[in-house]
């Protein structure tokens, strides 16, 4: 019941709200069904790129079968989920409504239905959610929706609920893509954009997701608008960062009730990229995300209730925003929530036992930083987990091994004064320069590591010249 009131007052500092600038202006900031929108040209038409490879992948010993036509009751199903699934009712967004109308229509053999219910299992916040919507979309798939292949390749991609393998996320775009559904380019773009098994490339990203711009579904054309915003608002290699442009795009998104898009045009007000700094544009967007469905809108808002900057800090509205991004699988909030039990804030008694339960079901979206703070309860512990620092060096070694400079510093340092292993003070001062080859812009952990640097040099087990060499290496 809390939940709902935060919400209908959300609603209603939305109904508040108006925009001050000209993009604001043209973004009617009240709920609406979908439209289509003409698309803006890129500012420079990208060059032709090859498609990143396909996978040596077997192709199936059987194509999908062609989708059967639905009775009108059941295509009812369909849509009334959808509808429910997208945001577009006059309530927004609701879980168990969309799941109840898809379930009806995929027990009368709606494939489509399977792949929305799909997408609900990974809009989720349970353990085994991503192979509960491999399932979903095998099943899609078997019952003729070819979108189903293009959804598999994004979990093989991200390595959710599969060990990540960007050959097979590529043979499944590709499959799709010969079968017709010229939506999944979506899968190529955002190899490109993220570096999966191949370079990051802006314009080879502009061009596969332009490519399905023309698709015909909702969910990927948006997608596309929102892929080819983040090429301009990161500029990627090859494409000038275009803060004007990235707007544009997202505005495309927004203009259509896309939850992502509207949530990141307000990330885009909130920082001034490309406009001038505008919170109460920012706040209105991540309203209308969030009654899309958008899960780091729920996110995004939990933070502007803890900005005293903002408005009076409100810890217990601002954790119930953040149970409520968790519950629609936002990992960001997952990990928040993680550090808020850990550490007793934002009015939460500290609980390392719910710390661990909430970074556990953050480990299922893969995320390296719920391997570190896995790794941080066990070498703490507290008054539910016994310290266990056997189970605290696996996982940071586990966290290490995908990149955390915050690991690397932690196995160093139990090599350094011989926790769960062996003292060493060459494979310290090793685990040390890997941390700081690593820690990138993070100055603090590069200070930290730094200061245990100068413990080895001061006991006379390095130099800061042999330092500097091994950091300098390649």
């Amino acid at each position: 019941m809390k939940s709902v009131k935060i919400f209908l007052a959300l609603l209603l500092v939305l109904s508040m709200l108006t925009g001050t600038a000209a993009l604001a202006a043209r973004l009617d900031l009240t709920p609406k069904q979908p439209e289509t929108a003409e698309e803006p040209a890129p500012a420079e038409e990208p060059a032709p790129a090859e498609e990143p490879a396909p996978a040596e992948e077997p192709a199936p010993a059987e194509e999908p079968a062609p989708a059967a036509a639905l009775d009108p009751e059941t295509q009812q199903a369909l849509d009334e989920g959808k509808a429910w699934y997208f945001g577009w009712t006059d309530e927004g967004f609701s879980k168990e409504a969309a799941l109840e109308a898809l379930d009806r229509a995929a027990n009368a053999g709606s494939g489509e239905a399977w792949y929305y219910i799909g997408k609900l299992w990974e809009k989720g916040c349970a353990t085994g959610r991503y192979s509960q919507a491999m399932a979903c979309y095998d099943r899609a798939v078997e019952l003729g929706f070819v979108k189903g292949l293009y959804a598999k390749g994004e979990l093989y991609r991200q390595g959710l609920g599969v060990e990540k393998d960007p050959d097979m996320a590529a043979a499944l775009y590709q499959q799709a893509i010969d079968l017709g559904f010229v939506g999944a380019n979506v899968g190529y773009g955002n190899m490109r954009v993220y570096g999966d098994g191949v370079e990051e490339d802006g314009p080879m990203a502009i061009e596969h997701y332009t490519a399905a711009l023309d698709c015909g579904d909702y969910e990927l054309v948006n997608r596309a608008r929102f892929g080819i915003a983040r090429v301009y608002e990161l500029g990627l290699p090859g494409v000038e960062q275009d803060y004007a442009q990235a707007l544009e795009w997202y505005t495309l998104g927004a203009d259509d009730n896309y939850g992502p898009s509207l949530n990141n045009l307000g990330v885009m007000y909130a920082l001034g990229e490309g406009v001038e700094p505008d919170h109460e544009t920012a706040t209105a967007l991540y309203n209308r995300a969030a009654f899309h469905g958008n899960d780091m809108a729920y996110y995004n808002l939990a933070w502007d209730y803890l900005d005293e900057s903002l408005m009076e800090p409100d810890e217990a509205t601002a954790v119930a925003m953040f149970e409520h991004a968790a519950s629609l699988g936002c990992t960001d909030a997952m990990l928040t929530l993680g550090d808020a039990y850990f550490d007793g804030d934002y009015g939460l008694e500290a609980n390392d036992a719910m710390a661990l339960d909430w970074y556990t079901i953050a480990l299922e979206a893969n995320s390296v930083e719920a391997m570190f703070d896995i790794g941080l309860v066990y070498y703490y512990g507290g008054d539910y987990i016994e310290a266990d620092k056997a189970q605290a060096f696996d996982w940071f070694h586990r966290a290490a091994e995908n990149g955390s400079a915050d690991a690397m510093d932690y196995i160093g340092y139990m090599y350094q004064h011989g926790q769960s292993v062996e003292q060493d003070y060459a494979a310290a001062r090793d685990w040390y320069v890997q941390a700081l080859r690593t820690a990138g812009g993070d100055e603090y952990r590069a200070e930290v590591v730094r200061s245990e640097l100068q413990e080895l040099v001061d006991e006379g087990f390095t130099t800061w010249d042999e330092i500097d060499a091994l950091v300098a290496a390649p």
